[in-house]
């Protein structure tokens, strides 16, 4: 894990490979995606490299066409849910990209 996100993006980790178990993954800016069978999971590193930050654009790709699964309508539904949760304050900014729960 690194210790912050800048670390992250100059390490010297190939920007391509395979994890174990034969999951690529591919390396960008302050994240990674990892492809799993099933979906791909992309994340962000936080400004401390923590790993537990969200934002709804990569949320939305998660979730892709599997929105009412979430119980969720559509694509705007889930974008006015989320925008609720960041006003009401059960998701804190960290004046970056990312989003956190509130503890």
């Amino acid at each position: 894990m690194p210790e912050t996100n800048l670390a992250w993006a100059c390490n010297a980790i190939p920007h391509k490979g395979i994890l174990p178990g034969g999951v690529p993954y591919f390396k960008h800016g302050y994240g990674c995606g990892v492809e799993f069978e099933t979906g791909l999971v992309d994340f962000d590193f936080g400004q401390n490299g923590e790993i537990d930050g969200f934002d709804f654009w990569r949320l939305a790709c998660f979730a892709g066409d599997r929105l009412n699964q979430y119980a969720f309508t559509s694509k705007e539904d889930f974008r006015t849910c989320f925008e609720s949760a960041v006003d009401s304050g059960a998701f804190v900014s960290s004046n970056y990209l990312l989003h956190y729960l509130r503890e």
